[in-house]
């Protein structure tokens, strides 16, 4: 847990628009009360005006959609947690725990990884109500039904009242609504038999009416849904297999050259044509290194890449990678590119290779395996976007570091020879005229420990947050290992963790035996 933690403390999520304490609207507050009794499943996230009453989009670009329903069972019974007969301080405390956490954007913030708030967490806290839930249903004799009249007629007016009440609150004209008024109100006939059939402690009755209502609501929340129902069965086998199998693409590139497997490279997918501008992540699906990602899968390092060009770098939010400069490509190995049509190659210079299913590859005529040395040097308060050519020639540099790593350049540019890797291990070669430093198209993380001819040196981040290294005269040959930095002290804390833990659990079978 240690290392993820660091890692995604670097990361540009964190403090990214969070600190706030109230929603700039009171839809998300209104919306989480209704998500204790609505199936948001089947309300939100349909294109359509009945979803803007369930799901609200923040000024930042932050979707906000309450997905804690979990049946109608769940919803009447779980009131039966606060009575005197059931009353359990655990589940109070926890219940009030988890609405002060959505209702603060601030702590909904950190857990939607520091960054937006977001209810996207409240699934978790849905199966810790059910749990809750299961040991009144196996007493139902127990049930408080003062508790359970109550909560069945305040449930039914809500199911019956909230969707034309937001519909007032938030002016949106009835007549949209036509199509699919009757959404809503698919849980309240098994709200109205499960109670009856709770009162009855008809348990078999039970189990049927809840599988029937999670079937509907199962059906509307996928086929019942406009941009589900819209693709065809087609389409959706196809988003699953885009670019073939995974690592299918890896092998296919490993031999339209021979020197493929002997160096270091990046792949463009277009992803508007190719991957159908459907997620940010199929190339981690893939197992393919490109150059779109997504949150927590890049070296927070990666973030230096937006000051050398952000509105050819950055997506469509600040911790979305989707480059697009020609010439930061080439400074990533980015060697070929898989495009449906021919005008939507990125490389500045390229030829045709050779076909992959229906789609065309593309080499870039720029690329350099790994990385090369540098004879130049500037910081980053000198560079300015528009001089993104020069990335591939000239180091970009912390100022605070310049003056260390302008005694470490050379006169010549050296390209690396060969590469390989495997795992947590990169080994690679560079043969130099002189003492020089090199820049290698691999993000810089203080996991990382570099040998060179058998010597660690020290790293350093560069041009966009890459790793830079000082290198020999004459052969160099590059030892590459990465350990998760923070990993030694997380092992170390668990291993305290397991010995407390033996330590109290002795403890405890000795005191047991001796009373």
């Amino acid at each position: 847990v240690l290392p993820e933690v660091l890692s995604i403390l670097g990361n540009s999520r964190i403090g990214e628009r969070s600190s706030f304490l109230l929603y700039d609207s009171f839809i998300p507050y209104f919306n989480y009360i209704s998500g204790l009794f609505t199936p948001t499943s089947i309300l939100a996230n349909r294109e359509t005006a009945l979803s803007s009453l369930y799901s609200y989009t923040s000024k930042n670009d932050s979707v906000l959609a309450v997905f804690i329903w979990s049946s109608s069972i769940t919803t009447l019974l779980f009131t039966q947690l606060f009575t005197k007969k059931k009353r359990n301080m655990v589940n109070i405390v926890l219940l009030c725990i988890i609405t002060f956490i959505a209702l603060v954007p601030i702590f909904s913030s950190i857990m939607h990884g520091f960054s937006e708030p977001s209810f996207r967490w409240l699934a978790n806290p849905s199966f810790l109500l059910i749990v809750m839930v299961l040991n009144i249903f196996d007493s139902l004799d127990t049930i408080d039904k003062k508790t359970l009249h109550l909560s069945f007629i305040i449930l039914l007016i809500l199911s019956f009242g909230t969707t034309p009440l937001l519909t007032y609150l938030q002016k949106v004209d009835f007549n949209l609504l036509k199509e699919e008024w009757y959404i809503p109100y698919l849980t309240i006939p098994t709200l109205i038999l499960l109670y009856f059939a709770v009162l009855k402690k008809n348990k078999p009755f039970i189990a049927t009416f809840l599988i029937a209502e999670l079937c509907v609501v199962s059906y509307f929340s996928f086929y019942g849904n406009p941009p589900f129902s819209s693709l065809s069965k087609e389409d959706i086998e196809r988003t699953s297999y885009l670019m073939g199998e995974k690592d299918q693409y890896n092998h296919f590139v490993l031999g339209i050259n021979e020197n493929n497997p002997r160096e270091f490279y990046r792949s463009y997918i277009d992803p508007v044509n190719v991957y159908w501008n459907l997620s940010t992540n199929y190339n981690l699906d893939f197992n393919i290194m490109g150059l779109l990602s997504y949150d927590s899968t890049y070296n927070a390092s990666a973030n230096d890449l937006k000051k050398l060009d952000i509105k050819r770098v950055e997506h469509y939010l600040p911790w979305t990678f989707n480059i697009q400069n020609p010439d930061l490509m080439t400074l990533l190995s980015t060697k070929y590119a898989v495009v449906l049509n021919e005008k939507d190659v990125p490389f500045n210079h390229s030829h045709f290779v050779t076909d992959y299913f229906e789609m065309k590859i593309y080499e870039n005529d720029d690329y350099y395996n790994l990385g090369k040395t540098y004879t130049s040097i500037m910081s980053y308060d000198e560079y300015d976007p528009s001089m993104s050519s020069q990335v591939t020639n000239t180091l970009i540099v912390h100022p605070e570091e310049m003056s260390e790593i302008q005694v470490l350049l050379g006169h010549s540019e050296s390209i690396f020879d060969t590469v390989m890797k495997k795992s947590n291990y990169v080994f690679a070669t560079i043969n130099t005229k002189e003492n020089g430093f090199a820049v290698m198209s691999i993000p810089y993380n203080k996991g990382w420990k570099v040998l060179v001819n058998g010597k660690e040196v020290k790293t350093y981040s560069v041009n966009g947050g890459l790793i830079g290294i000082p290198v020999n005269e004459g052969y160099n040959q590059i030892d590459m290992h990465f350990i998760p930095y923070g990993l030694k002290e997380g092992i170390m804390l668990t291993a305290l963790g397991l010995l407390s833990w033996l330590a109290v659990s002795l403890f405890s079978l000795f005191h047991t035996r001796h009373e």
